[in-house]
């Protein structure tokens, strides 16, 4: 602005009326001054003034009322402490320079994007020399924070501030630190969603095509989060982003850095979370830098953190210098149910799910455990490098580590013989040694003497690994297996061995064993195609999902038009004006859309004297649907097809009743329906059910259809024509259960019923 003025000063001397334009492009007539602002510096905050009192929600629809969002919360005139801040349409903000929400002060309340997309945000931000010390923050938001109250018995209400159902497209942040005053351990961080949060939850959440770049000791930067504290981080996906911290440490796709409660402050942070989170992309640094977070570390919380369900997707590649992997470059926390498909390359501690796994128990370090994972992806490093964890520590504390029920298909390549298809880890000197139980390896191992797959350091129980040659010497525990055996179930069943469940991490399928805990996600969304709703009244929206056991259920609805049909996160419809408006139900997991026709109306007004009464209208029959429920006396089904008039048993309402009959056919209306199937988990967790006798026209019994059901002894098959049973379908029942078939079926039943979670001493009989 100094130069703007300037040049007007030259003007007004030189008597001049007019000048060429510039950035702000200016004016003068007579002794006016007018100024027009560029787009990037529209600021709109007019539906913050003109709020009524006590009004606590807010929705947004432009960049300019974005950007009032964030001046309110920079200026400190209000932090949305209990406030609901909507996304009312997408945003483009047009690659003009983005100040964050929370530069200066922090956003308390609550932000949900509804399921828009804010497109196109840029941000460069540069710390000179001459500049104080400085917290850089670089996002959409720059600092969220939950907020921590005491109570009178001295504990302490957690209100953590909420970033959800939101997708950032097209980021492009560039964040460079010239100034000595900030060592590299205190900046903010970077990331396109959020730099720096505590206290924080970030669900349903989406950053597409990022571009993060982080410049001269700028640690700490994700593509979607920077720097978390006291976080919990679910059902959130990254795709085709790259993430470039240089000669930096503490990066990831997801996030950067992520710090569990603190000793002093342990009473009023949340323990981490990180849940059911995809990522896809590239990310490099120097240290501790993972393909889904750099750095995660739980130390006085550990009980109550959650590090599971992440996936590295293919086409990932992670490179770095040491402690560099595919999920988590260094994790303080337990790793579970986690799928690395990236490439991954570094130069010490490199591994396809964890490079540092150091397990805390009210700070003390116990060891790394990591437990139902899988590598697919290659790993290469110049020493200590393997499939599933890889650490060289002389950490005194760190006594114990514990691998289970994992496998690695990737190609493992060392410079040296520091390398284990599955874990390779030295410890300091209290350390006692890993121990690796229930795995298997299908990759490739290459070391300097070439001949290396298990290392004779660590203590194995019960792991295989593909070979077709005999001859290979492997340390005691280890068992070669060829390719045939990995394929026609031996090494499944061997891994099963010593209970008889098929355990999750083993679920078998045509090729390999694989994963049963996959992300299943939606297929499908029905709703109505229209709903009509009285003036001044409510009515639910009905949506459901399919398949049902979508892994993330989690619907978005938004309205065209909120002064006409407004729509809350339960589906509820107000009418609030007569006209018609689009409600939009978006799945988060898939972004799969579908729109509901909503017209407000005036009630029906009954004549005062009606001469000629209308007849009561006869009940209209129901239309019948593929996925339409129907209730027959207490038994729950549902239509899985309706010209061939079938229907699959869902439950029944009839929660204590000890004996269930699955019919052969069900009536409905004027209709017979043959019951074919049994749905997935349809007498789940039934602890009363103790007889079921299974219809004659049954066909499939779906996944977990009697899990947990610990009293059902006797289940009576009437049907000879089953080809399925799903996964853990009699996992649970009781020990001493016997499962009567068919005489006919005898040998084929005791295939199909092989290996569905009961224990061995389940009996079936003909």
């Amino acid at each position: 602005m100094r130069k703007f003025y300037s040049r007007i000063l030259a003007v007004c001397m030189a008597g001049t009326m007019a000048f060429t334009p510039f950035t702000p492009v200016g004016t003068l007539i007579g002794n006016n001054i007018t100024i027009e602002a560029k787009a990037a510096d529209a600021v709109d905050t007019s539906w913050y003034d003109n709020r009524t009192e006590g009004q606590t929600e807010f929705t947004i629809t432009t960049a300019a009322q974005l950007r009032g969002l964030a001046e309110l919360v920079n200026k400190n005139k209000d932090t949305f402490l209990g406030c609901k801040i909507k996304l009312g349409k997408d945003i483009d903000l047009n690659n003009e320079q983005w100040t964050p929400i929370g530069k200066a002060h922090e956003f308390n309340g609550e932000f949900n994007g509804q399921g828009h997309t804010i497109y196109n945000l840029k941000e460069s931000e540069i710390e000179d020399a001459n500049e104080e010390a400085n917290y850089i923050k670089a996002g959409l938001f720059g600092n969220v924070e939950g907020i921590s109250v005491k109570k009178e018995d001295g504990t302490y209400n957690i209100t953590p501030a909420v970033i959800k159902n939101v997708t950032i497209e097209n980021a492009d942040i560039e964040v460079t630190n010239n100034n000595p005053k900030n060592p590299p351990n205190t900046l903010g961080g970077t990331g396109a969603l959020v730099s720096h949060g505590l206290n924080i939850n970030i669900e349903n959440c989406k950053v597409k095509n990022a571009k993060i770049t982080a410049n001269n000791s700028s640690p700490r930067a994700g593509a979607m989060l920077g720097n978390i504290e006291a976080g919990k981080i679910t059902n959130c996906q990254v795709e085709k982003s790259e993430v470039n911290a240089g000669a930096n440490d503490r990066a990831g796709l997801l996030c950067g850095y992520m710090q569990g409660a603190s000793s002093s402050n342990k009473e009023k942070e949340q323990a981490n979370v990180i849940q059911n989170v995809r990522v896809q992309g590239s990310v490099k640094g120097r240290n501790s830098i993972g393909g889904v977070i750099g750095y995660y570390k739980e130390q006085y919380k550990a009980s109550e953190s959650i590090f599971k369900g992440a996936v590295t997707q293919e086409g990932t590649t992670v490179e770095g210098v040491s402690a560099v992997a595919g999920i988590a470059g260094f994790s303080w926390n337990i790793i579970e149910e986690s799928i690395n498909n990236a490439s991954v390359t570094g130069t010490t501690n490199v591994s396809g799910i964890t490079s540092v796994s150091q397990t805390n128990k009210n700070g003390n370090i116990n060891g790394g455990n990591v437990s139902n994972c899988i590598n697919n992806g290659d790993v290469t490093g110049d020493s200590y490098v393997a499939g599933i964890l890889a650490c060289k520590t002389s950490y005194v504390a760190w006594t114990a580590s514990a691998i289970d029920n994992c496998y690695n298909r990737g190609n493992i390549v060392s410079k040296d013989d520091n390398v284990d298809a599955i874990a390779k880890i030295t410890g300091g000197s209290k350390y006692t040694g890993t121990t690796v139980s229930n795995s298997y390896n299908l990759g490739n191992v290459n070391s300097a003497s070439g001949n290396i797959i298990f290392n004779e350091s660590n203590k194995y129980t019960n792991v295989y690994f593909k070979t077709d040659s005999s001859e290979i010497v492997s340390p005691k525990g280890t068992i070669g297996q060829t390719e045939a055996q990995f394929k026609d179930r031996t090494v499944v069943d061997a891994l099963n061995a010593n209970d008889g469940v098929e355990e999750t991490v083993w679920y078998q399928n045509t090729e390999n064993p694989d994963l049963a805990f996959n992300m299943t996600v939606t297929s499908d969304i029905t709703v109505p195609g229209t709903l009509n709703v009285t003036l001044g009244k409510t009515m639910k929206l009905q949506a459901s999902i399919t398949p049902e056991d979508a892994t993330n259920k989690t619907l978005v609805y938004t309205s065209s038009d909120d002064t006409i049909a407004s729509v809350k996160e339960d589906g509820t419809v107000s009418g609030l004006k007569l006209g018609t408006a689009d409600i939009t139900v978006k799945a988060m997991d898939t972004g799969k859309e579908k729109n509901v026709k909503v017209t407000v109306k005036e009630a029906e007004k009954e004549p005062a004297n009606p001469t000629n009464p209308a007849k009561p209208s006869q009940p209209t029959t129901k239309t019948v649907k593929k996925e339409t429920k129907l209730t027959v006396g207490t038994n729950i089904f549902v239509v899985t097809n309706v010209k061939a008039k079938t229907v699959s048993y869902k439950g029944t309402k009839k929660k204590k009743v000890a004996k269930i009959t699955i019919p052969a056919t069900v009536k409905s209306g004027n209709q017979v329906y043959k019951v074919t199937a049994i749905a997935d988990n349809a007498f789940k967790n039934n602890k009363k059910i103790k007889t079921v006798v299974v219809g004659k026209n049954v066909r499939t019994i779906g996944k977990k259809a009697f899990y947990g059901c610990k009293n059902l002894k006797k289940i009576t098959v009437q049907s000879s024509i089953i080809k399925k049973v799903g996964a853990k379908a009699f996992k649970g029942i009781n020990k001493k259960a016997v499962i009567k078939v068919p005489s006919k079926k005898y040998k084929a039943y005791k295939k199909v019923f092989k290996g569905k979670g009961q224990v061995k001493t389940v009996t079936i009989k003909k």
